[in-house]
């Protein structure tokens, strides 16, 4: 019998969005194509009135998976809140689609699921990243303790939760959480060098490739680069690709030009 699922995800679903982003059109068009015994419903937003991202990678299976953008507006409300109210008004009356599963790709979607009409329906929360660590320049310091709480607490209303790697499972697991792991992985056939007989050229190339924050380690990164430059000024090149709140730090915009930073590139 085919499953149903639907995957709720705060996401304009652009291809250089991020690690999540990367994770859609990676693991999930991998999923397609070892299973044909499910179906897909995807739930995001869009801030405008321009197409989303077209999602041709998509076009081989889509009898078997729609998308579903809501249309939110920019403004001082945060996009998590609309996204919220979008998702419970969708899940409203009697007529709603019944799933087997949903998916939340995140302790905020998490708390969009709970919140709804998902009666019945297996409730899935798939953590990227140790939430509360990646939001700590977000929030008091005195309040983690009772943060951490509230995040336990709505980890455990989930049925599964899956984490990319073990050092998320136990940070986790700590809370008796039983934890499942699917790790992060690589198509090694994309990076194998083009030669058996590889020749090192200068200048090196060094590639950051994320989203430009202090968790990522990007200030290290840049640090490491000014130090190995100092010392051998001709023979690397640092190269940075991504988008985020560090874009225009102090430590970013002083960067040697042999820094070279191209913004966000599809993944």
């Amino acid at each position: 019998m085919q499953k149903s699922i639907q995957l709720v995800m705060l996401s304009k679903f652009r291809r250089s969005g991020g690690g999540r982003e990367t994770w859609f059109y990676n693991f999930m068009l991998k999923l397609f194509e070892v299973d044909i015994n499910f179906k897909l419903d995807v739930l995001g937003y869009r801030l405008d009135d321009s197409m989303n991202e077209i999602f041709s990678v998509y076009e081989p299976y889509k009898d078997r998976v729609n998308f579903t953008f809501f249309s939110l507006t920019k403004g001082k409300i945060p996009v998590f809140f609309k996204m919220w109210g979008a998702v419970h008004n969708s899940r409203k009356g009697d007529g709603v689609k019944k799933y087997d599963y949903v998916i939340a790709m995140g302790v905020f979607e998490l708390i969009m699921i709970l919140t709804s009409n998902y009666k019945g329906v297996k409730k899935v929360v798939w953590l990227r990243g140790i939430f509360l660590h990646e939001k700590a320049n977000k929030y008091p310091h005195f309040l983690y303790p009772l943060l951490r709480k509230i995040e336990f607490w709505l980890l455990k209303k989930a049925d599964y939760v899956f984490t990319i790697g073990e050092d998320i499972k136990n940070a986790y697991s700590a809370q008796e959480l039983k934890i499942n792991v699917v790790s992060n992985g690589v198509n090694l056939d994309k990076w194998k060098p083009k030669s058996d007989n590889l020749v090192i050229t200068k200048p090196i190339k060094i590639a950051y490739v994320g989203r430009l924050s202090m968790v990522k380690g990007l200030l290290e990164y840049i640090e490491s680069a000014n130090q190995t430059l100092l010392k051998y000024p001709n023979d690397f090149e640092f190269h940075i690709v991504g988008d985020g709140e560090l874009k225009h730090s102090k430590e970013f915009m002083t960067a040697n030009p042999s820094i070279i930073y191209h913004g966000p590139m599809d993944n």
